[in-house]
C-alpha cells in the first residue's frame, strides 16, 4: 500500500481493501511472541529480569531505527523541507502522540510496539505475583480489550468525527495512529500466548482444527473489512472494527500454528529470508521509495512504469540488506553475547 501511495499511479483496489490490515496481523504476532517469551521465563525461572528484557528490546529495535532517523533529519537539514516532528519526540518513539502528520508517520506502529514493550513485563509480573497467573491474566487482558472499545467510543464522541476511518481523518483524533486506540491486536496475541503456556490442552485442541479455526477467522475478518469501507459505517468500524480484526487475525494465527495446517508441513521458498529482512524493509520502504520517486521525476520517467518498479524493488532490497547486515545483525550478535551473562541491572522476582 505504501508503494502505491508513495510512487503514485493510484492505490490498487485490493490493497485499499486489505493491504493496510497487515499491521493488525503484525500486532497479534508481536503480542504472541513477546508475551510468550516473558511467560516462558517466569514459568520456568520464577522471575522476570526487567533490565535484560529492556536491553534486548533496545538492541533489537533502536540501532536500525536511529540510522533511519539520521537519514530523515540529516536530509532535512540539507534543505528537503519535509515536515518532521521535534527530534526528541522521534528519539523516544512518541511521535504518534502528536496531533500532526509528518514524514515519520509510517513509524506509528513501531511506537505502539515500544509502548507495549514497556508495559508487558510489569503486567506479566503482576499476574504471576497473584499466585493465579492464568486467571489474572484473563482479567487483565479482557479488561484491557474492553477498555480499548470504550476509549475509542469516547474518543469518537469527544471529537465528533463524521468521517470514515479509512482513509484516516486528518484530525487530532486519529484512531489509526494513537497507542491507546490500537492495543487490541497486541492483547489478543498476549492472550493466545497465555493459553498456550498455561492451558496447553486447549491450545492443542484449537491448533488441531486448522480448517474450522480458519473459517472462524474469516467470519470475523471479512465483516470487519466490509465495515471499514461501507458508507455510514465509520463509528462502528472505529469502535469495534479493530477489535474484530484482532480476533480474526488471532484465529488465523492459531489455524497455522499446528502440525496439521498447511504452514506446518510446507515452507514457502524465500519466506525465511524475507522474515529476517522484515524490520529493515519496514524502516527502509518510506525513505527509499520517496528517493526513487524523486529520481524518476528527475529522469522524466513514470513512477508506476516498469523502470520505476524495477528500480524501487532493487533499491528497497539493497537498502534493507545493507541495513540488516551492517547494523541489525552486529547489534543482534551483541545482544546474544550480553544475554549469556545476566546484566547487573534491576530485575523483579514475582512473589518476592
Amino acid at each position: 500500500m505504501h508503494w502505491a501511495v508513495i510512487l503514485g499511479g493510484g492505490e490498487p483496489r485490493l490493497w485499499k481493501w486489505i493491504g493496510w490490515m497487515g499491521v493488525d496481523l503484525f500486532f497479534v504476532l508481536s503480542g504472541f511472541l513477546i508475551v510468550g517469551q516473558l511467560l516462558a521465563e517466569v514459568h520456568t525461572g520464577g522471575k522476570i529480569r526487567f533490565g535484560r528484557f529492556y536491553l534486548r528490546r533496545f538492541l533489537r529495535i533502536q540501532p536500525s531505527y536511529f540510522v533511519i532517523l539520521a537519514v530523515f533529519y540529516g536530509t532535512n537539514a540539507l534543505g528537503t523541507g519535509e515536515p518532521l516532528p521535534p527530534f526528541i519526540w522521534s528519539a523516544f518513539l512518541v511521535q504518534n502522540f502528536l496531533p500532526i502528520f509528518s514524514s515519520l508517520d509510517f513509524t506509528w506502529s513501531l511506537c505502539v510496539e515500544e509502548h507495549f514493550y514497556l508495559l508487558a513485563p510489569a503486567l506479566v509480573a503482576l499476574a504471576w505475583r497473584s499466585g493465579k497467573p492464568a486467571r489474572w491474566g484473563v482479567v487483565l487482558l479482557v479488561g484491557g480489550f474492553l477498555a480499548q472499545i470504550a476509549v475509542r467510543a469516547l474518543g469518537w464522541q469527544a471529537h465528533g468525527l463524521d468521517q470514515r476511518p479509512y482513509p484516516m481523518p486528518a484530525d487530532s483524533f486519529v484512531p489509526y495512529f494513537k497507542t491507546w486506540f490500537r492495543l487490541d491486536g497486541l492483547l489478543v496475541g498476549a492472550a493466545l500466548a497465555s493459553v498456550k503456556e498455561f492451558r496447553p490442552g486447549i491450545w492443542v485442541r484449537w491448533a488441531d482444527r486448522p480448517g474450522r479455526v480458519f473459517l472462524l477467522s474469516l467470519v470475523m475478518l471479512v465483516p470487519a473489512a466490509l465495515t471499514f469501507h461501507s458508507d455510514g459505517g465509520a463509528w462502528g468500524a472505529v469502535v469495534f472494527g479493530y477489535s474484530a480484526l484482532a480476533l480474526g487475525f488471532g484465529a488465523l494465527l492459531v489455524s497455522v500454528s499446528g502440525p496439521k495446517s498447511w504452514a506446518g508441513v510446507r515452507e514457502l521458498p524465500g519466506a525465511g529470508a524475507l522474515a529476517r529482512l522484515a524490520y529493515a524493509l519496514y524502516l527502509c520502504n518510506d525513505p527509499v521509495l520517496k528517493g526513487v520517486r524523486s529520481l524518476l521525476a528527475t529522469w522524466g520517467l513514470p513512477a508506476d512504469g516498469p523502470e520505476g518498479i524495477v528500480l524501487a524493488v532493487g533499491s528497497l532490497l539493497l537498502s534493507a540488506i545493507l541495513l540488516h547486515h551492517g547494523v541489525e545483525r552486529p547489534f543482534l550478535a551483541l545482544r546474544s553475547r550480553l544475554s549469556e551473562v545476566p546484566p547487573r541491572i534491576a530485575s523483579a522476582t514475582p512473589g518476592s
